[in-house]
């Protein structure tokens, strides 16, 4: 090696792409007339293999599949195909009003039924030509009463006795008591109320339905939550700022798979496409957190 042999840190950057274009050429011509410089860029890239080959699949496991993404697009193509009829009819309306012409005449048509209610609502109710409003007094006539009161009770074709009730009329007549016989009357009278036995009003209290689970669905939740617990805690150690901020995105875009496939199912539980996307994204879910563990072990081991 003579001295104007390159160092190990400059052909690892020249490998790297973090060189200058001149200290490129410079090593790439050098390397082409010795033979020692030739021998240390040769085993720097056989290193940079190796390593590059250990990490490739926890790299690439942290992107969502094609796989995943078809049965997504799939899914939606279907509930899109099964929209109900006043779906379709409502983007109909929609798609009618927003034509500026149509949206003025649909305007102007609903104000003249408003003004049309209105004034139906605010005209007179007569019953013909000529025909007068008679007011009818409801009231009942005050009686004075000079006496002691009774309650005619009248009676059926049965024989039976019926309670007079609020509109039924009260007979009223001159008695002959004299002022110390009503005030004895009055003073003996019992006014106390019948005690009337309260029944207990019971308290029910209803209990929230349990959440019904799909067949193995309950497992999958089961797994991914024993995974995220031990993730969660660990995740910032092991994956640097580019690789956390894929995993967060990749498990964004899984969590979201899972809620659509779950309204879909609940919509329609005979959908069996939908449950089996669901039982897909739940499973990719799983291996995405199973990537961090299993790089966390990774590391461990080479360390």
């Amino acid at each position: 090696m003579s001295e104007k042999c390159f160092e190990i840190g400059a052909i690892q950057a020249f490998l790297d792409g973090e060189t200058t274009p001149e200290l490129s050429f410079a090593i790439t011509e050098h390397s082409a007339k010795c033979d020692s410089c030739a021998l240390l860029i040769a085993e720097a890239e056989e290193e940079n293999a190796q390593v590059f080959a250990m990490l490739d699949r926890e790299l690439n496991s942290l992107v969502p599949t094609q796989r995943l993404w078809s049965n997504i697009t799939v899914a939606l193509a279907e509930e899109r195909n099964q929209a109900s009829f006043w779906d379709k009819a409502r983007g109909y309306v929609f798609a009618l009003f927003a034509n500026p012409s149509l949206g003025v005449a649909a305007s102007v048509l609903v104000v003249a039924g408003l003004f049309a209610a209105v004034w139906s609502l605010k005209s007179p109710v007569t019953n013909g030509p000529g025909s007068d409003v008679v007011a009818v007094n409801t009231a009942q006539p005050q009686v004075p009463q000079t006496g002691r009161t009774e309650k005619v009770n009248t009676t059926v074709s049965g024989g039976d006795p019926v309670s007079p009730t609020s509109n039924d009329p009260v007979r009223v007549r001159e008695t002959n008591f004299s002022p110390r016989d009503l005030k004895n009357l009055v003073s003996n009278a019992n006014h106390s109320a019948a005690d009337q036995p309260v029944k207990p009003v019971h308290a029910v209290v209803r209990e929230p339905a349990a959440e019904q689970y799909l067949p193995g669905e309950e497992s999958y939740i089961k797994t991914i939550s024993n995974l995220k617990q031990n993730v969660d805690g660990r995740k910032d150690l092991i994956l640097d700022p580019s690789s956390r901020m894929a995993y967060e995105r990749d498990i964004a875009v899984v969590n979201d798979s899972i809620k659509r496939m779950k309204d879909v199912v609940r919509k329609n539980p005979k959908n069996q496409a939908a449950k089996q996307v669901l039982y897909s994204s739940y499973q990719n879910k799983i291996d995405l957190l199973n990537s961090v563990v299993e790089r966390e072990e990774l590391m461990a081991a080479l360390q």
